[in-house]
């Protein structure tokens, strides 16, 4: 997914962004302790010269930044500790968080390139768990019971609230709500740069010319942004420019017939159950037990069957 698409958002809209903030790190972290007063990064591997992927606050203060070479960190402090979190402990955690995540919310998005930053749809969740503040703070208390730190920020677009929610220091409120998408978008021009996990030689390009925040960055002239800078920073500049325009190149028309997806049979629909509602494969058999003997709702489920014979079609309710 990218993050940085963040078109007009559309009446009724609310969504969150939850950031656990260099994710790998917390993972770090939680491994070696002892490090946490001292600054940290997380490489992909164990060598001098493998960059650095993620840094914490103490590093950030001392001028060591992702990007960076482990080597070149060290000449900065010496204290610099550096170690490598695996795919499969990532992704472990990436699955629990998941689960987590989907106790408050039926839809969870996880960003597809950045680790531990997830879209969650706020609507009508106030019904179920009251106001939005208080959601949110139910959400970051679970994560905190699982020790991540985490930040939420309710609002109006994947760009807005993913780039408040990265901007999020250790001393702000670790959860925010934006009431209209005029107060989201004056909040995010105001955010830095490096706070978005941008291509490192991009961040260093734009701060280069003095441009640290996003509004820097949506004053620059759009002609000749992708030439100079590439595609990232006209994709992003794109999303950010209240005013954008572009221009009609092709139309096509095509008329396409899509077929109804095929029923569900039991293994598909632990799977999706458990996907969107956190349900175990235990809990959805019992469920669609239930359905099927005592309210006639549905056919049998211990089947691996997606059809219904045509002897059953009188039966439908």
């Amino acid at each position: 997914m990218d993050r940085t698409v963040s078109a007009d958002p559309t009446p009724g809209t609310r969504l969150a962004c939850v950031s656990l903030p260099a994710l790998p790190l917390q993972l770090l972290l939680r491994r070696h302790p002892e490090w946490r007063r001292r600054p940290v990064a997380v490489v992909g591997e164990e060598n001098p010269l493998a960059p650095l992927l993620w840094v914490n606050e103490t590093a950030r203060r001392l001028g060591i930044l992702p990007g960076l070479r482990y080597a070149a960190g060290l000449s900065l402090d010496r204290q610099l500790c550096a170690g490598v979190v695996e795919p499969p402990e990532l992704n472990q955690a990436l699955e629990g968080l998941q689960r987590l995540l989907l106790r408050f919310t039926p839809e969870v998005e996880p960003a597809s390139d950045e680790p531990g930053v997830f879209w969650l749809n706020a609507v009508g969740l106030d019904r179920v768990h009251g106001p939005l503040p208080g959601w949110g703070a139910k959400i970051h208390a679970a994560l905190r019971e699982d020790r991540f730190a985490s930040r939420l920020v309710v609002g109006f677009t994947r760009f807005g609230s993913y780039a408040l929610a990265r901007a999020a220091g250790r001393h702000d409120e670790p959860v925010r709500v934006l009431d209209t998408p005029a107060a989201e978008r004056d909040a995010s021009q105001q955010v830095p740069l490096a706070r978005l996990g941008l291509e490192p030689r991009l961040r260093d390009a734009l701060s280069r010319l003095g441009i640290n925040t996003v509004d820097g960055l949506t004053a620059l002239p759009a002609s000749g942004l992708l030439q100079r800078f590439g595609p990232e920073a006209e994709r992003l500049h794109r999303a950010l420019s209240p005013n954008r325009t572009g221009t009609v190149r092709k139309i096509e028309k095509k008329i396409r017939r899509n077929r109804p997806p095929p029923l569900y049979e039991l293994t598909n629909l632990q799977r999706d159950a458990n996907r969107r509602f956190g349900f175990t494969a235990a809990q959805v058999l019992e469920y669609a037990q239930a359905l099927y003997e005592t309210h006639k709702l549905v056919s049998y489920p211990r089947t691996e069957s997606r059809h219904i014979s045509e002897d059953m079609v009188p039966q439908l309710p």
